[in-house]
């Protein structure tokens, strides 16, 4: 018998730690916002996005936003990804114009760096309402 207390006692130091505290691994899940905006000079059209977060000010820059104009089927994807500056904005330029019709855009996931053992905190993904945009000159 005492020999199983001894591995009894042996498997509970192992799964308490040598200091008697249970490290326990947590995630966490930050909100994010997000809205596209549209300017038009000429025949160049452009919009504009940005990223915000209540929760979590990391999530706003270095996120990858990706602009989509709603049509029947699949939407189209405008243009390859734009990274958000440090204010949380990207800027879409079209030196060819655009068509009007509805756009959004879709903000990747974000995983922030851990900051320590154990940890996952991301930003979440996040797809702003679609609005409306007129391009008046953009070719067809």
């Amino acid at each position: 018998m005492p020999r199983f207390r001894m591995i009894l006692a042996s498997a509970l130091a192992a799964l308490l730690g040598a200091g008697g505290a249970v490290a326990i691994a947590h995630a966490v899940s930050y909100e994010t916002a997000g809205d596209i905006t549209s300017t038009n000079s000429g025949s160049t059209g452009a919009i504009g996005g940005t990223v915000f977060s209540d929760d979590n000010s990391e999530c706003s820059f270095g996120r990858r936003m990706t602009v989509y104009r709603k049509k029947p089927g699949a939407d189209r994807k405008i243009r390859e990804t734009e990274r958000t500056n440090d204010e949380g904005r990207a800027l879409f330029v079209y030196p060819n114009g655009l068509k009007p019709g509805k756009y959004y855009a879709l903000v990747a996931r974000k995983r922030l760096p851990p900051k320590t053992a154990n940890h996952k905190h991301v930003c979440l993904a996040h797809r702003t309402d679609a609005g409306q945009f007129e391009f008046p000159d953009a070719n067809p």
